[in-house]
């Protein structure tokens, strides 16, 4: 909002500006759920707890070493990993 629109037009400038129609309602309820959202995940426009990075980077390292471990497999047959 322009600081030069007087309080008593507000409302008719909020109306008639589109990207404010779009703009989310934040509750007292909301906004005490939003205290755990730490970081925020660039690619998908939104934040993330720090609990969520850990279990996806848990997940992430056990495929990475899944792979690793077949890749092994697939080189070197004979022997063990």
């Amino acid at each position: 909002m322009a600081p030069r629109i007087p309080n008593y037009k507000l409302e008719e400038a909020h109306e008639q500006t589109p990207p404010l129609q779009r703009a989310t309602t934040i509750t007292l309820k909301t906004s005490l759920q939003s205290l755990r959202y730490k970081l925020y995940d660039a690619p998908r426009k939104h934040f993330v707890a720090f609990e969520d990075v850990k279990r996806l980077k848990t997940t992430y390292d056990y495929k990475i070493k899944s792979s690793l471990k077949s890749m092994k497999k697939s080189i070197n047959p004979a022997n063990k990993v």
